[in-house]
């Protein structure tokens, strides 16, 4: 049975908290444009509470209009932020992200609604 990270961070001391996301966290935030100019203490801060997660190819993340509750930092594989017409037909892709790079962070940040959909790209990503 492998450990998740979140299951073990609660149980360390603050310090070592920060020595755990600095090893497995900072090199995938090092490049992500929303968080440039930050501190690595502050990186390392937000890599404590980040979860790994794994997104199937074509899998949403967030749906446009909805309210902002996530950012997602993707790590690898890329993501599609879309706009639907409200037809059957293919959405059109406004940008395509790929790592490193934040996922619904300006929404996030600011409380506000998704401009557009975002969902995994054909081959699915991987991020926190």
């Amino acid at each position: 049975d492998a450990l998740d990270q979140s299951e073990v961070l609660p149980l360390l001391s603050r310090s070592l908290q920060l020595q755990v996301a600095s090893a497995t966290c900072r090199e995938h935030l090092e490049g992500v444009e929303l968080l440039r100019g930050v501190s690595s203490l502050l990186r390392d801060s937000i890599g404590i509470l980040l979860r790994e997660l794994s997104f199937a190819p074509h899998q949403q993340l967030y749906f446009e209009a909805h309210v902002a509750t996530d950012v997602f930092f993707l790590v690898s594989g890329t993501v599609e932020e879309f706009i639907a017409d409200g037809k059957n037909t293919d959405p059109k892709i406004e940008e395509v992200l790929r790592a490193p790079a934040s996922v619904g962070g300006l929404a996030f940040y600011f409380g506000v609604r998704h401009y557009c959909s975002a969902r995994a790209g054909r081959g699915g990503a991987v991020g926190f």
